[in-house]
Order: C-alpha cells, then sequence, then structure tokens
C-alpha cells in the first residue's frame, strides 16, 4: 500500500448464521474439506468486488470498467436491487450458484457458451456446484483485474474469534481454516499481481494468534513477519507516559471534551487524579506524582480494552456510589465492587477464548481447579503439582471425563500461562552475587518470532492479580484434611515380573495402577476383592495401600 496513503476500509462479519451455511453445503454434498476455501475465495471476491463499486462505482466508472458493471447488474437482479454488505446475503449468491452463474453469463454476454457448456456437465450436484462456483470466480477475478482504482482499499474480515455454542468446534475449525486459506491464496496469488492500477486491493484478517497458529500453514513464522500487524501494547512503568497505550487511553478522554485538550495526559491526570500504590514517583516518567494509570495496568493484560472496560466499570461505581463525581479517587479504584466488577470481565475474556476449543463443561471443570489451591494466589511447582494430583483424582473418582489440557500436569501449567491465568518467576544471579528478580508473562514474552512462549516449569507461580477475586485466590485457606476415603474393588490384573497390577473398583468401576510392593498382606491374586486409597499420578489414576477386603 506504499503507493497510495489513501484508504478506503469495509468491514465484513463473520457470524453465525455464516457457519449454518456452511454446514448446510456440506450436508448437501457440495462441500468436502479441500473445498472450504474456494467456497471462501468466491465469496471474498464478491465482497471486494462490492466494496470497489460501493467506493468507485460511479457511472463514468462503469462506463469505463464494463465487466464490473455487468457484475453489479447481475448482483442487482439476483437481490431484485435490495442487496446489502454482508457475508451471509453473498451467501445466498453463491449458493444459488447455478442461477447465479447464468445471470453473470447473461450481462457479460456469454449466454451462448455458458448454455453449449451446461450440456457436457455432469448431472452429479456436486461437480455442476463446483463448476459454476468456478465461474463465478474467474468472473470476478477478470473485473476485478481490469478495474484501475485512485485509492487503495482495505476489506476486514472480523468476528472468527468465538465459536457460536451450537456450532461443533471441528465444523468451526474447518471453516476458518478454509477463509485462512483463502485469504491467504487472494491477497498473494491474485490482488498483488494486478497492474497498473494506483489503488490497490487487500484483504485483512483480524484474529488471534493462537486461532492463526493451528491453521497449520506451510512457513507459518514467515507469513506473520511478512504480511501482519502484530498489535504490541507493551509499556514500562518508567516509560508508560510515552507509550502507545497510554496515548489511546487519554485520547479516549481527551476527545469527550468541549474544550481542546492539547497536551498528553492532561485529560488522564483530570479524571484519575491519584498515586498508584507501591510505586515510588521518581520511578515513572511523568513530574507530578499523578501515576494512576500504572494501577490501570496492574489489572489489565496491557490492552486497550481493558483500559476501556475499567474505565466505564469505574464510571458505573462512582454513579451509584455518589451522584456527580468530578473524578475518581484512589478509594474508588479500591473499591470492592470495582475489583469484583473487573475481575468478572476478566475472567469473561478467559471464558470466550476457551468456548472456542472447549464445551461450557469443560470451561466449568477449568474453574474448579482453584478451589485445590487452597487460596494461594503465590505457589510453589510442588503446591501446583500436588492440587493438580489432588483435583485429577478427584475427577476420576466421580467419573468426571477431562479435557486434554488436563492430560498432565506440565499440559496443565503451561496451558495456565498461555491464557495468562499464571506468570512464573525467575532470579538471575549477577557477577556481584545479588538476585534480580524476573516476573514472566505470556502476553509480555510474546513476539513475533515467538507467538507460543513456553512456561518454566520447577520455579515459582502466581495468579494474575486482577484474577484473584474471580479465581478465589489470594487468601490462605485453612482446611481440616479428612481421613483418606478408602475405595473397594477387584485385582484384573498382576504382572509378577514388572511389580504392578490393575484394580477395577470405586464408585464408577475405573482400572487403577498399583505397585505389587504397596499390597500390604499374602494371598494376592486375580478376582480378590481389595480396598485402596485412589490418587493420580503422571496423570493416571493410581491405588495406594492395597489390602485383602474384610
Amino acid at each position: 500500500m506504499k503507493n497510495n496513503d489513501a484508504h478506503n476500509v469495509s468491514i465484513f462479519n463473520v457470524r453465525q448464521t455464516e457457519y449454518q451455511k456452511f454446514l448446510e453445503l456440506k450436508r448437501q454434498g457440495n462441500l468436502n474439506l479441500s473445498q472450504y476455501s474456494e467456497v471462501w475465495r468466491t465469496l471474498l471476491l464478491i465482497a471486494v468486488a462490492t466494496t470497489v463499486l460501493s467506493n468507485s462505482g460511479t457511472p463514468e466508472f462503469l462506463r469505463r470498467f464494463t465487466k464490473l458493471g455487468a457484475l453489479k447488474n447481475a448482483l442487482d437482479q439476483f437481490y431484485e436491487n435490495a442487496f446489502a454488505p454482508e457475508i451471509v446475503k453473498i451467501l445466498t449468491f453463491v449458493e444459488s450458484s447455478e442461477v447465479a452463474s447464468k445471470l453473470i453469463a447473461k450481462y457479460l454476454g456469454n449466454e451462448a457458451s455458458a448454455s453449449a457448456s451446461n450440456k457436457l456437465e455432469s448431472t452429479n450436484n456436486s461437480s455442476i456446484f463446483q463448476t459454476n462456483l468456478l465461474k463465478i470466480r474467474q468472473a470476478f477475478e477478470v473485473a476485478l483485474s481490469d478495474a484501475k482504482l485512485d485509492e487503495n482499499i482495505l476489506i476486514f474480515i472480523d468476528g472468527i474469534d468465538v465459536r457460536p455454542s451450537d456450532i461443533a468446534y471441528s465444523d468451526y475449525f474447518d471453516c476458518v481454516q478454509g477463509l485462512i486459506a483463502a485469504i491467504w491464496a487472494i491477497n498473494n496469488d491474485f490482488l498483488s499481481n494486478i497492474k497498473d492500477s494506483r489503488g490497490r486491493l487487500r484483504i485483512v484478517l483480524l484474529v488471534r494468534p493462537d486461532i492463526f497458529l493451528r491453521t497449520g500453514l506451510h512457513n507459518l513464522n514467515t507469513k506473520l513477519r511478512d504480511n501482519s500487524v502484530f498489535l504490541n501494547w507493551m509499556t514500562t512503568y518508567k516509560d508508560y507516559r510515552s507509550s502507545l497505550l497510554f496515548r489511546v487511553a487519554d485520547r479516549l478522554l481527551s476527545v469527550q471534551q468541549d474544550a481542546v485538550v492539547s497536551k498528553l495526559g492532561d485529560a488522564w491526570d483530570y479524571y484519575f487524579p491519584f498515586h498508584a500504590e507501591n510505586v515510588r514517583a521518581s520511578n515513572v516518567s511523568d513530574t507530578h506524582g499523578v501515576n494512576s494509570f500504572l494501577a490501570f495496568l496492574r489489572f489489565s493484560y496491557y490492552r486497550p480494552r481493558d483500559i476501556n472496560a475499567m474505565i466505564h466499570t469505574m464510571q458505573e461505581i462512582v454513579r451509584r456510589n455518589r451522584e456527580t463525581a468530578p473524578y475518581v479517587t484512589a478509594e474508588d479504584f479500591n473499591d470492592p465492587s470495582f475489583r469484583d466488577a473487573h475481575a468478572e470481565y476478566l475472567l469473561g475474556e478467559i471464558r470466550d477464548q476457551l468456548l472456542c476449543y472447549y464445551s461450557q463443561d469443560e470451561y466449568d471443570l477449568f474453574l474448579q481447579f482453584f478451589s485445590h489451591l487452597q487460596g494461594r494466589r503465590t505457589f510453589s511447582y510442588a503446591q501446583f503439582v500436588d492440587a493438580f494430583n489432588e483435583f485429577v483424582a478427584e475427577c476420576t473418582s466421580g467419573g468426571k471425563e477431562l479435557p486434554k489440557f488436563f492430560e498432565s500436569s506440565t499440559i496443565f501449567l503451561q496451558f495456565l500461562y498461555e491464557q495468562n491465568v499464571i506468570c512464573y518467576k525467575e532470579k538471575d544471579a549477577s557477577e556481584n552475587g545479588d538476585s534480580e528478580l524476573f516476573i514472566r508473562w505470556c502476553f509480555r514474552e510474546r513476539t513475533l518470532a515467538n507467538m507460543a512462549p513456553k512456561v518454566r516449569v520447577g520455579v515459582e507461580y502466581e495468579v494474575f492479580y486482577g484474577l484473584s477475586k474471580a479465581l478465589n485466590v489470594g487468601r490462605p485457606l485453612k482446611i481440616k484434611k479428612d481421613a483418606p476415603r478408602r475405595q473397594l474393588g477387584t485385582v484384573i490384573s498382576i504382572d509378577r515380573s514388572g511389580g504392578f497390577g490393575f484394580i477395577r473398583g470405586g464408585e464408577h468401576q475405573a482400572e487403577y495402577y498399583f505397585k505389587l510392593k504397596e499390597f500390604k498382606g499374602g494371598g494376592l491374586r486375580m478376582g480378590k476383592k481389595v480396598s485402596f486409597e485412589p490418587t493420580v499420578k503422571y496423570g493416571k489414576p493410581r491405588a495406594k495401600t492395597v489390602r485383602l477386603a474384610n
């Protein structure tokens, strides 16, 4: 886009209806996995063409570029002059591919050739659909190739980060994977090769990194580095005043004023004139000691929407406590109702992200784990493993099926880190013997070169401060442990050379591994009734202190 600074922007959202339409095409036999991207390519080309027509479709433009004018006429007849620039509307055009291709042929003057080719087509519905789809796509490619634009046009595709609850993950991901492949193909194989046009066309996908990383595209890191904009809002306490994140937050407030606010930070300092706790004024870049923005940073993932959400929540809290208030105080920020509301907001963000891949029941199990931390917000690796094993043992004895992220303690630790629920802490010893503490958050460590940072095992961990109230951690709980509850079962397998066996038992007749040396007494053989303490080791059910049942 370097040849032209002017940009026209259009946004298309992918919603529940679009996924349902794709599923309907699949049920009709018109769509297999390899054809998702072909349908998306056609849809996106139509979206590009309609955006061009919306921005440049003057009578003079249509007289110059007759092929685009012909496609406009075909769309107008199909939609009876009531076309709306939405993907779901474009999908109806593609679904009716036979009618659509005939209309295109009619206005392009290709009716005779279209009629002749139809006679040679297979009677197979899927073949007919694919043939018509190809004709539609080729018509739009030719028309767009011929058009000469004066300004750049960007088409944003948004909305794929949230999976509708009634769409299975496999169906959702097939659709998203096809969309990503189609955007890549159109941008690099078609739009970038259009010649002699001053204005350029580009499709931009708005997508979370974790979704993009799962697509399995070839040379993924290269594609990210060369063809994406990575939104990095990171800053430091010392330099926050000059950060882009602070500029955005201050701008949100300054544009709402009647008088022009020209100095950066004046609007923020007026509405939030308090000092962040536990921060010395000399450690930050402002000169007045008004560093309230740091308090907001502590409770955010350094995202503009987090700051905006806190501002709106604070407005509601202040209005409820006082009818009018010219500014927010430190007491307002520390109000428990504000902390509770913001914690629920942050947890809701995590919920939306997890429900993209997992069910509501699996998300509920994720939440249940934190009760086993016994109120700890900071914990060691050993304490984490104990909590994990205790939780898995409880779920196993209750017959609950655990999601994949509970496959092992290491996998679950990485999972928590990737969701920014926890950070890990490490110390770097200097030459003079002093050590510096480093706090590693996934969202801070992530870069284009390292989109999936790894957690370190065997150190100390801490739950994100803003989530403490929602996860009920931060206050250690004194829990009186009951005596281990013994289960009854039957020995179903013994490997004396290996020194182990298996028991089927417990409330849900699960299979438990045990070591023969842990059996107390004699006379152990297959079919014997035994009692045991259920536990978990390496993520698998295990029986301890096995004894013959009375």
